[in-house]
This record gives C-alpha cells, structure tokens and sequence, in this order.
C-alpha cells in the first residue's frame, strides 16, 4: 500500500521562502529529490531533458512525420482567427474533420490496454541531515540506510521485471542520486562526472503516473522531485516550482480523469507546437486548442476511438450526452471549459482546454506555442466561457 501522503509533513521538507522578489531554498531543508551538479549542467540539462517512458510511443510518431507537414501559423491566444477555407468550410457545413491516418495509428498505439504485469515494491527511504530521498528495489540496500540513520520512508511506488529501464546515476561531488529513464538525460550527466550506476528497476508502460517537477530556484541538489500524489504536485507548483510532465508509471491504476489529464502532461514538455492547418492539427507534431482536447477524450475512452476531430462549435453539441453545463464555482480537476460563441464560433473563434484544478488549466494554445499549464484567469480565450462536467 502507498504511504498516506501528509501535506504538513511534505511542507516541512518542501518549505520555500521569499527574499525580495525572489523564491530561495532554505538552507537546511531538502526541497527535492534530485541534483544536477553545477549550475551550467543543472540549465542545459534540465532544458533539453524529455521523459522517455511516458513519451516513447508519441516521440517514435513524431519521428515518422516529414517535417515537410509542418507549416508556420500565426501565434494567437485561442485558435488561429484566420482557418483554412477548409477548415471553416467543414465547421459550417456540420461536418467534423476527419483525422488523418497517423493520428489514427498514433491512437491505437497509445490506448491503454489493461495488462497484468508483476508488482515490485520501491523503498524510499529520506537522509534529515542532507535531505535526500533514496529510492531503490533492494530491501537490503534500504534496511542498510535505515540502520545508519536514514528514516524508512516505506513503499511509495511499484515497479516491474519489465517494461522502460529507470536509470541511476550518482554525483560523488554532492552524494546525490538521480533516477531518469532517459538514457540521453543519463549519457549527459555520465559525460558532466555523474557515476553511471545502472539500471535501478524497470517502469511498467502504463499505470499511475509519476510526477517530475523542478525547483527553478535550487541549483545542484534539490532541483527535482518525484510524486504520484497529484495534490502534492499541485501543492508544489503553487509554492513555485515547475512541472516536468510524466516521469514514468507506477504499477497501479490510473482514472479517466488521470488519463485526460495526463494526455497533456505526456506532450507538454516533447516540443509540441500550435497549428489549425489540415492536416497538421491532427498530430502527432501539432495540434489546436479542440484538436488536442478531442484526442484527450479518445485516450481516456470519453470517446470511442477512431472519433472525428472536432472543433470549438462541435464539443459544444456534446452537452446533454457527454458533458454536462457546471457553474464556474464548481470547477474540479477534469472539467472542461469551451469559450466563445457556443456552437457558431466555427472552431476559430473560441477557445477550449481542461481543468487541472480549480485554479489552473492545461490547453494547447497559440500564446505558448504548444501546450501549457496555466491560470484559468485571463487564459480561457474569448467570452463567453462555460464549463462542462464530463458524464
């Protein structure tokens, strides 16, 4: 069973505080799991870094697109106010763009199919005196840890004899460890004096997601932590640190929330890009606003797969069968919202993306060039916006 997560314990090891305008790490508190050396290998390689086994199946599509498919869009706050002929021609017309053949393979390859896979136990185990979370498979390694002082933090995750490698390399400057499926993440910190020290255990390809943030304000140790506990995530994203998508899957269970949700996490940090042009909106490279929000639907089994994509006027004609009309007070993690003129915005006018939480939104929009996570205030597009309750 998973450690029940206690947020005034985690507040603790995680506390932040603020000098001047600028958030610093407490010095004798840990506020992550895991360093990156000096500042310049911590910068370059915390911005180059992708999450592998979350992403494996998107990142093998995107490779297979010619970038050839990809054109250059105006960057807008909602979707691109200058469609296609096509594209408005289709959304006055009543018919829903039909996706292209890769994004259809790209769904069938990422629909999560249910599979026993073996439940290995990962110990975690926490040092108080350099505030460093240890994670291993090893009951032996950990009981050694415990019995020269560290405290035994139980099992906060499961792990398989098979699926992505997770990857562990150690720092013997600081004494840190850290824990990537990345093998180019990996190769970079071996080459920067990290000691490679193998394979730690394997991630089984679906399950509950574990959670990557970054500390932007602590260099070197502390900069990262791991969490399957999304209002721990949270938490820390509202104490300020930085979400680094999906890191790999606990064995476990995830909701249809979870999934839709996590749809955007998966793509959030691999270099996804806006466009409204047919066929790129499609995926795997590009995506708008409804795009994204209609193959969210589909992996998380809201919609059936091989559904058309649609736009901002046709997720509106969803309500009564799919979604149901909630007040803005109720707003909860999963909740979608639609902007615009419902049902007559002819997808460009409008603007459309999921609640992460009552506060925030993750959508694929022009402002950003891809998908983000955002407040909902200011960010939802054009008024009127209305959110919807999946059924």
């Amino acid at each position: 069973m998973r450690k029940k997560f206690r947020l005034g314990e985690v507040k603790k090891r995680f506390k932040l505080y603020k000098s001047g305008k600028r958030w610093l790490v407490a010095a004798t508190v840990f506020v992550g799991l895991l360093g990156l050396g000096s500042v310049s290998q911590a910068d370059e390689i915390s911005s180059t870094q992708t999450q592998d086994s979350a992403v494996a199946t998107v990142e093998s599509t995107i490779d297979s697109v010619s970038d050839s498919n990809v054109s250059d869009v105006p960057i807008t706050e909602g979707e691109n106010p200058q469609p296609s002929e096509d594209e408005i021609a289709n959304a006055n017309g009543g018919n829903i763009i039909q996706p292209s053949e890769q994004f259809q393979q790209e769904q069938e390859a990422k629909t999560y199919q249910s599979r026993a896979v073996d439940q290995l136990p990962i110990y975690q185990a926490y040092n108080p005196n350099s505030g460093e979370h240890f994670f291993t498979q090893s009951k032996a390694e950990k009981d050694g840890l415990v019995k020269a002082g560290w405290k035994d933090e139980g099992v906060t995750m499961y792990g398989s004899s098979s699926g992505n490698a997770v990857y562990r390399v150690y720092n013997p400057n600081t004494g840190e460890h850290h824990y990537t499926t990345s093998s180019s993440e990996k190769n970079g910190l071996v080459k920067a004096g990290w000691k490679d020290e193998g394979t730690s255990w394997y991630a089984p390809y679906d399950g509950a997601a574990v959670y990557r943030l970054l500390n932007p304000n602590a260099k070197g140790i502390g900069s990262h932590y791991y969490t399957t506990n999304t209002s721990e995530r949270k938490w820390l994203m509202d104490s300020g640190w930085k979400s680094e998508s999906i890191a790999w899957f606990s064995v476990g269970s995830r909701s249809k929330l979870d999934k839709l949700v996590d749809w955007f996490y998966v793509r959030q940090d691999i270099g996804i890009t806006y466009s409204m042009l047919i066929p790129q909106r499609n995926g795997p490279k590009q995506y708008d606003c409804s795009s994204a929000v209609y193959s969210a639907l589909i992996e998380a089994g809201y919609l059936p797969l091989g559904t058309t994509l649609g736009n901002t006027s046709t997720l509106s004609w969803l309500n009564g069968s799919v979604l149901t009309e909630i007040s803005r007070s109720e707003v909860r993690k999963g909740d979608i919202f639609i902007s615009g003129d419902q049902g007559n915005s002819n997808g460009a006018a409008g603007h459309t993306g999921i609640a992460s939480s009552n506060t925030t939104i993750v959508h694929c929009n022009g402002a950003d060039n891809g998908i983000s996570e955002t407040q909902i205030e200011g960010r939802t597009g054009p008024t009127p916006t209305k959110w919807y309750r999946l059924k």
